[in-house]
């Protein structure tokens, strides 16, 4: 399981680079969402690996959550 872990930030880390590397004072600004995009993407993950089915049920959107009780 730590290395599904490990793979997932990698290609996390891999993207945001890549994303880094693109031309324009756009790339900065696009950074940033992006980046907190894979912080919630690996929060996530690390809650399902932990069985914490509640923090993970918050990640979802509030139609989501409207429509699907804990």
């Amino acid at each position: 399981m730590k290395n599904d872990r490990l793979a997932i930030v990698l290609m996390l880390l891999a993207g945001s680079f890549l994303t880094a590397c693109g031309s324009g004072s756009d790339s900065a600004a696009q950074l940033e969402p992006e980046q907190a995009s894979a912080e919630r993407a690996i929060a996530r993950w690390e809650h399902l690996i932990e069985r914490d089915f509640e923090a993970v049920w918050e990640f979802h959107s509030p139609g989501f959550r409207e429509q699907t009780p804990l």
